[in-house]
């Protein structure tokens, strides 16, 4: 004759907080910075254990569930601004005011994003990914001298002066 039990087991198991490294032109190249350190996850799993006479025989799992999400540890990490030959010597700075008031966030009802007020179109035709007001200034900055070298100063009709 066999003894047959059941035994619910309940495990917490630590789930990898990972890395994200953002680059950004305002540290040395090479310097890292830590932002915020995260926290590991915990997920629960819930399995069921037979034993015959004592002895474990089978092992089934129930359920997995992620009780606390990880949160990844952000790093600033430094790097060389972008350069784009027969830019560098232009007012950027003066055109990004006037488009956008300086803002690298801005949004116009139109469908114009960021610091130069790209349309997405354009923004994918220089290389942009996503919309142009999730990319830091220098990547916004960056993307508007490659259109310059383009195009000349026409996607800024009435600013574009101020280059």
């Amino acid at each position: 004759m066999t003894d047959v039990v059941k035994e619910r087991k309940v495990k917490r198991a630590k789930v990898r907080k990972g890395t994200v490294e953002k680059f950004t032109t305002e540290l040395e190249p090479g310097e890292r910075k830590v932002v915020s350190t995260g926290r590991a996850g915990v997920r629960k799993t819930v399995a069921l254990q037979t034993l015959h006479n004592g002895e474990p025989v089978t092992w089934r799992v129930v359920t997995k569930k992620l009780v606390r999400e990880p949160r990844p540890r952000r790093v600033l990490v430094g790097r060389e601004a972008y350069s784009v030959p027969g830019t560098d010597g232009l007012n950027w700075g003066a055109l990004a005011n006037c488009e956008s008031g300086g803002n690298p966030n801005a949004v116009n009802p139109a469908g114009y994003y960021g610091l130069y007020q790209f349309d997405t179109g354009t923004w994918r035709s220089v290389g942009g990914s996503g919309l142009p007001t999730s990319a830091s200034a220098a990547e916004q900055t960056y993307r508007a001298k490659l259109l310059y070298q383009q195009r000349g100063r026409s996607p800024w009709p009435t600013c574009g002066r101020l280059l």
